[in-house]
């Protein structure tokens, strides 16, 4: 029931938000390609919730970001069509 009523406050929250005019700003992480799974890559961003997330910047220390909506690297295309179809 929560995440339906979540839903429905982001459908309505959104609806008003394109009335008003505002650009929206979505990020999307992949998952690793084949190359960087061999190259034993690490995961550099850290995703707090639907919205904020941390990217480690190696040397220049850790930066906080927050976005309209993330989708972390297991979405699958289908959710994030959901999440921008409207637009």
């Amino acid at each position: 029931l929560y995440k339906k009523e979540q839903g429905l406050r982001k459908k309505y929250y959104n609806q008003i938000e394109d009335m008003k005019g505002k650009i929206r700003v979505y990020a999307r992480c992949r998952p690793f390609a084949g190359y960087e799974k061999e190259k034993q890559c690490k995961q550099c961003v850290t995703f707090i919730d639907d919205v904020n997330c941390k990217v480690d910047c190696g040397k220049k220390g850790v930066k906080d970001f927050t976005f309209d909506e993330v989708f972390r690297m297991d979405s699958k295309q289908e959710t994030i069509f959901k999440g921008v179809s409207y637009l």
